[in-house]
């Protein structure tokens, strides 16, 4: 080998080891620290061109306005039609009038006297008959302080006998409620329209 090829060598070999040493001796990069922010949004670390980026917190249901007095009764009496409709509507010729027993708490002291005095009334099917419902959508009108209307869209699923095809209706349940103290009572409940169509 020339002497100037082995010269060559030692230098690449020596400049090879300084990089060496220089790269495992090197001090580790610091994490990026991300300041808090109190105007309502929060840093996110640079971007790759080093700009810094921004975005907005989503705010909590603590930051929500909370419900006016209107939009609290109207939420109520729409969670109260909906269950008195469904329990209202569901029926069976085994059950012996247990879904309006379990009612009674929502009845106006008028309206239990015109549902027992029908419940008493009533002739038992000579076979069986079962219904359910369910409540679809509900429409609170005409409120006031101290009344309400609400109309509950239900689907009712009816069976005739056991073995039967079942039949569905969608039928609308117009309910008056009145308010005693703290509470929203149904005064009047009456079945409106029906559409009946047979189930596959």
């Amino acid at each position: 080998m020339s002497k100037k090829l082995l010269i060559v060598a030692v230098a690449f070999a020596l400049a090879a080891t300084a990089v060496g040493i220089w790269w495992f001796t090197r001090p580790a990069p610091s994490p990026a620290v991300v300041a808090p922010s109190t105007d309502g949004t929060e840093s996110a670390p640079p971007s790759l061109d080093g700009a810094p980026q921004e975005f907005v917190t989503p705010p909590s249901a603590a930051d929500q306005p909370p419900l006016s007095a209107s939009e609290q009764i109207e939420a109520t009496l729409s969670t109260t039609a909906a269950y008195f409709a469904e329990a209202y509507g569901s029926y069976s010729s085994d059950a012996n009038f247990e879904n309006l027993k379990v009612l009674e708490h929502l009845y106006t002291s008028a309206f239990r006297q015109r549902v027992e005095a029908a419940a008493s009334a009533a002739q038992a099917p000579a076979g069986f008959y079962g219904v359910t419902t369910k409540a679809l959508a509900v429409t609170a009108e005409n409120q006031t302080g101290s009344s309400a209307v609400a109309l509950v869209t239900t689907q009712r699923q009816e069976l005739f006998s056991r073995q039967g095809v079942p039949q569905l209706r969608y039928q609308d349940l117009r309910l008056i409620f009145v308010r005693e103290g703290e509470l929203w009572l149904v005064d009047q409940a009456e079945w409106l329209n029906s559409q009946t169509t047979l189930s596959p």
